[in-house]
């Protein structure tokens, strides 16, 4: 497992990117049990799912060396850590991990290369997002991954990627997209930055 980047996008933000291809052995053995409840992994039944349970809580024991705390999630699946902790959001695909600390609410979300999103579009963009396209299939998993970062900042349930959150700009010189999330009354802007590693797409919320 390795470390592929850290980002200090504000004083207190901070995200760490890791790449894994260990077995499922080779990362339990890591994972210290003293600050991690281990018997929530033997209650998962997939592989897969056990290994990105392990890589989040290594990549954890990397950011947050004196963290006491395990992850835990709300009635609307929201992850946090125990004890008094940032907040966080985490994303996995296909091999690789995000993890975004933060003192406010944040959201992240990472996708690898999908040569197939073209055929989703119309499933999470509305007409009028879709003109903001340019390069096609960045945009498109950018707008995908921006969307999933806000629905996991905003933290609650019934929201749909197409009904409630909107693409309003993306400048593609300072890397930024901005999107309305509008749930019943309520209204947020959200602000974010998106980068590109290696064939990973990454989207995370951020204060203007």
């Amino acid at each position: 497992m390795a470390l592929v980047q850290t980002i200090q996008s504000k004083k207190n933000e901070l995200i760490g990117l890791w790449k894994f291809n260990e077995s499922l052995t080779v990362l339990n053995e890591k994972v210290a049990p003293l600050h991690f409840n281990k018997q929530k992994l033997y209650t998962i039944t997939s592989d897969a799912r056990k290994i990105e349970w392990l890589s989040t809580r290594l990549l954890i024991q990397e950011l947050l060396p004196n963290n006491t705390g395990d992850v835990v999630y709300d009635e609307n699946g929201k992850p946090h850590l125990e004890g008094k902790n940032p907040f966080i959001s985490i994303s996995h695909s296909k091999g690789m991990c995000a993890l975004f600390l933060s003192d406010i609410p944040n959201g992240i979300d990472l996708q690898i290369y999908n040569s197939r999103i073209k055929t989703i579009e119309d499933k999470f963009l509305n007409p009028s997002e879709i003109k903001l396209i340019k390069n096609e299939e960045e945009d498109l998993h950018y707008f995908w991954c921006a969307k999933e970062a806000v629905f996991k900042a905003h933290g609650r349930k019934k929201i749909y990627l197409k009904d409630h959150i909107f693409i309003r700009s993306i400048n593609r010189y300072k890397k930024t997209i901005q999107a309305t999330l509008v749930d019943g009354n309520f209204k947020k802007d959200y602000s974010m930055n998106y980068l590109k590693i290696e064939n990973y797409y990454l989207v995370y919320t951020t204060i203007d």
